[in-house]
């Protein structure tokens, strides 16, 4: 028996094949080949929440990039709504940054320092020294000084340290090294799971190989499966974009992208039951087809070096980027970026949550609004099942990676579902044997009239709805009840049913 799945419809409920089913055919070995039931059928190293009991949300670098750490700071991201920090520094930034961390119960994801390997290594031989300096770091043995000894300690017997990070979005090159590494890395630290930030598309073959690259997302995620069984599915993907045309900047966001993400994080996690987290893009920033030594944005776009750029987060961007993965099924949420980061030659940095002097931006009064909501919903979202996800709406590049929501087979209490623009993202969860009916509109711009119609022998309620969706007018002809009004840019809803 053929042991494939057709992805064809990608946003189609799956199930993996079952042992005896594929059976009859021997493993295949090749990412690039048709589903196989053989890549699940071993464990996934254990998932290890880094807030036992909390709904993670995560600021990547939450501080800035300096030594003594005030405590004042952690507490500014905590008032955000943060429980968690990413931080990739030097060791006495990163020691500092636990060490004030642990005072708050703010917990850590850090990676061992590793900038100083060594000069003139070929990229064979940086992987190497790369796993032997993490191994030597996280197994206590062979320090080089007392130094190393202090940090070592440190960082592992730190109460704020929630897990550690390896080599954030890596390149393809890298991924024969990182599996053969793995196992043995994560064995050295049992209470602690090693995870890996993924890049969310297949549109750069130097993260993905040049024989994955525009296939579909998910056969990338196979090949990570292949690699190393992830304790968790993270990845990165910021569909807020715009692009430089005629001299003025031009909406094109990645809807494609982010769905199909979406539908292949939320499939590996449950093929392997493993959550997945998801990010906001909370930083402004541009990208450059090439270096240049002007400081005018305008000038550097007029000379067509400007490849697209990301703008500011706003309350509906984030709201966006954040209940759609949520709706999903995500059980973590993170931001890119709390403190605002060096740019490069080929990318600026405008802006962030807080800029270089400390000060908050508009944006982190938005960040702080979403996090309080996401906290508030944590009974919904917290170690939830998703059930079903459906999508309304005429949009091609949606419809292209997703599954409609028809008559023929309604969600549950919900009839149907319609709107005035570009459609809507409906999603069933599970927790604790209560059912939720989460919407979530596909338009980050603009505002949609909806119209939800439920059948009556369920009773439905709204739960904890965001400000602007409780003026929802509520009506019943006696065989439904209708919720109607306008649902913002970027906005959710969630309903509980019984």
């Amino acid at each position: 028996m053929d042991n494939t799945i057709d992805y064809s419809k990608t946003g189609c409920d799956i199930r993996p094949m079952s042992q005896e089913e594929s059976s009859s055919q021997p493993c295949k070995s090749n990412s690039f080949s048709n589903f196989t039931a053989c890549l699940y059928e071993k464990e996934n190293a254990p998932y290890i929440s880094p807030t036992p009991g909390e709904f993670p949300i995560i600021a990547y670098n939450p501080f800035p990039a300096k030594e003594n750490t005030k405590v004042e700071l952690v507490d500014e991201v905590m008032e955000c709504g943060f429980n968690v920090g990413v931080l990739f520094n030097e060791k006495k930034v990163m020691g500092d940054a636990l060490r004030v961390s642990a005072q708050r119960g703010f917990k850590m994801i850090i990676a061992v320092p590793t900038q100083n390997l060594g000069n003139n290594l070929n990229y064979a031989e940086y992987c190497e020294a790369f796993f032997n300096e993490w191994k030597r770091f996280v197994s206590n043995e062979k320090y080089d000084s007392l130094t190393d000894k202090v940090y070592d300690l440190l960082f592992r017997k730190s109460p704020a340290l929630g897990c550690w990070s390896i080599q954030d979005e890596p390149i393809y090159n890298f991924l024969s090294s990182l599996g053969a590494n793995y196992e043995s890395l994560r064995s050295l630290d049992t209470a602690h799971m090693f995870y890996t930030n993924l890049l969310g598309s297949t549109l750069e073959a130097q993260y993905c190989g040049s024989e994955l690259q525009n296939k579909p997302y998910i056969r990338y995620l196979e090949l990570i499966q292949e690699t190393m069984r992830p304790p968790v599915w993270s990845y990165d993907i910021y569909p807020m974009r715009k692009y430089y045309k005629n001299n003025a900047w031009v909406w094109g966001i990645m809807f494609k992208e982010f769905y199909e993400a979406l539908e292949a994080a939320s499939r590996m996690a449950m093929l392997t039951h493993r959550p997945f987290w998801a990010f906001c893009q909370s930083a402004e920033y541009i990208t450059l087809y090439s270096s240049t030594t002007k400081d005018d944005l305008d000038e550097i776009c007029q000379e067509g070096k400007c490849k697209f750029m990301c703008p500011p987060a706003t309350l509906e961007y984030l709201r966006y980027e954040a209940f759609s993965a949520l709706a999903y099924g995500a059980q973590g949420i993170c931001y890119w970026t709390y403190w605002l980061t060096p740019g490069s030659e080929t990318e600026i940095h405008p802006s962030a949550l807080v800029d270089n002097n400390g000060v908050k931006s508009e944006s982190w009064y938005y960040a702080r609004q979403v996090n309080g909501e996401i906290k508030a919903l944590a009974d919904v979202f917290l170690r939830c099942t998703l059930m079903r996800v459906r999508h309304t709406g005429n949009d091609a590049n949606i419809n292209s990676v997703t599954c409609p929501l028809t008559s023929a087979e309604p969600m549950w209490p919900l009839e149907s579902a319609s709107s005035s623009g570009s459609g809507l993202l409906v999603s069933h969860l599970s927790n604790k044997g209560r059912d939720y009916l989460v919407i979530v509109s596909h338009d980050p711009l603009n505002s949609q009239t909806v119209s939800l119609k439920f059948r009556n022998h369920w009773t439905v309620r709204t739960v904890n709805p965001i400000a602007e969706v409780k003026k929802l007018t509520k009506s019943d002809d006696g065989t439904r009840t209708v919720y109607s009004g306008t649902l913002p840019a970027g906005g959710y809803i969630v309903f509980e049913w019984s």
